[in-house]
């Protein structure tokens, strides 16, 4: 099964042109299930931006030459405009794609901070309010090809990009933080008698001055009793 809307040219010509939706909007969108013999080779890259997301199965992909990458159920693949990039379903378990094209004056601005890394992973709860914008997206350019219904479809992208770019990266550091900064209390503790600067105990945790400083209210009252 699959389905996909692709938008005219003279409906994407007004979009470029129109101010609200002239920074991102979508070229071409849809889903392909269980998709045996998915395949494609651009060796110019695509002129849109293009974003794939695996719910089953498995497929892989390659940019710029690159080496293969393999793509399994929860996996996002950022493939940048104007790239040389090649992919395909694996024919023994086939991957199903929801995916999205994209253009504008800001997409690129948009897919940066998605490019760190190569493969994405979206955790389940934010693939669920993914998809329930995706078919919302997919839902209103349905209903007609209009300017408007153009805005409202920006709009929606707009923010699924904002919800892969927020947090994504951080979860470790958040985790490492927080290690680093019990850490720091404990060693806080144990030099009781001889005391401890700020800038000692940034340096033992491998973290600036600001962030043992922003420690949790309890370890600031730590803090407060034993730096000097």
């Amino acid at each position: 099964m699959q389905k996909l809307i692709v938008l005219p040219d003279p409906l994407l010509e007004e979009a470029a042109a129109y101010p609200v939706t002239s920074g991102l909007y979508v070229t071409d969108i849809g889903y392909f299930h269980e998709a045996e013999n998915h395949y494609r080779d651009r060796p110019k890259g695509c002129p849109s931006h293009i974003l794939m997301y695996c719910t089953e199965g498995t497929g892989w992909y390659a940019t710029d030459g690159g080496k293969r990458q393999d793509v399994k159920a929860g996996s996002l693949v950022v493939l940048p405009a104007h790239v040389a990039h090649i992919y395909g379903a694996y024919s023994a378990d086939p991957w199903s794609i929801y995916w999205i094209h994209l253009r504008g004056e800001h997409a690129a601005a948009y897919m940066e901070p998605l490019l760190a890394e190569s493969l994405l992973t979206m955790a389940p709860a934010k693939a669920q309010k993914w998809l329930e914008l995706y078919h919302e997206c997919y839902g209103a350019l349905e209903t007609g090809y209009s300017l408007q219904t153009m805005t409202y479809a920006s709009q929606i992208v707009g923010y699924m990009l904002g919800m892969l770019a927020y947090g994504h990266g951080t979860e470790g550091n958040m985790i490492s933080s927080k290690r680093a900064a019990e850490q720091s209390v404990q060693y806080m503790l144990e030099h009781l008698e001889s005391g401890v600067t700020l800038k000692e105990l940034a340096a033992q945790a491998s973290l600036s001055a600001r962030i043992i400083h922003n420690c949790s209210s309890k370890r600031q009252d730590i803090l407060q009793l034993i730096i000097f």
